[in-house]
């Protein structure tokens, strides 16, 4: 996926040049997606970042949140051959702690689905963070059903939601 925009944020994969610009606020913003909010992490590199990522998520794409050029959060997401169309599955996404609640996250979920019209989605969320739940259903999406997805209905360490309009045949 090449850069794409919308008029306060951007997707773009994310370079070995954020590293300073994310260091400070990194490790915090991956600790929220599970729902944690500890205190005093240390400062967490692009490369230990990256590790993590690929041990946690294999095979899937790690994208900059950007606003006004620079990175302020991060999405991770994994494409695929659906059942009976391509699906993308959020697995993550994080803005960090000074802008979150603003609108970026949305905007950026919007920029991520403006670059795939074809495809369904879903978003992972683990379920310790009921926060998420509250900011994905704002954003448009609903728990799976068991007869949508019996396997993602009944993941126990992610609620999974799909977009609202998207409706079972």
């Amino acid at each position: 996926m090449s850069a794409v925009a919308r008029p306060r944020v951007a997707l773009r994969p994310i370079e070995r040049a954020d590293d300073a610009a994310m260091r400070s606020w990194l490790a915090s913003a991956y600790a929220a997606v599970d729902g944690e909010r500890p205190a005093n992490l240390p400062e967490l590199g692009l490369r230990d970042f990256g590790a993590a990522i690929s041990r946690r998520w294999p095979e899937a794409h790690c994208f900059a949140v950007m606003s006004e050029g620079d990175p302020i959060g991060f999405l991770i997401a994994r494409s695929g051959a659906g059942a009976e169309q391509p699906e993308t599955a959020i697995l993550a996404l994080a803005i960090r702690a000074d802008r979150r609640n603003l609108g970026y996250g949305g905007e950026a979920v919007m920029v991520l689905e403006e670059a795939r019209p074809g495809d369904r989605f879903a978003a992972a969320i683990p379920r310790a963070n009921g926060l998420a739940v509250y900011f994905w259903l704002r954003t448009g999406y609903r728990p799976v059903t068991v007869d949508e997805d019996a396997l993602r209905a009944g993941d126990p360490d992610h609620l999974w939601m799909v977009r609202a309009d998207h409706c079972p045949d």
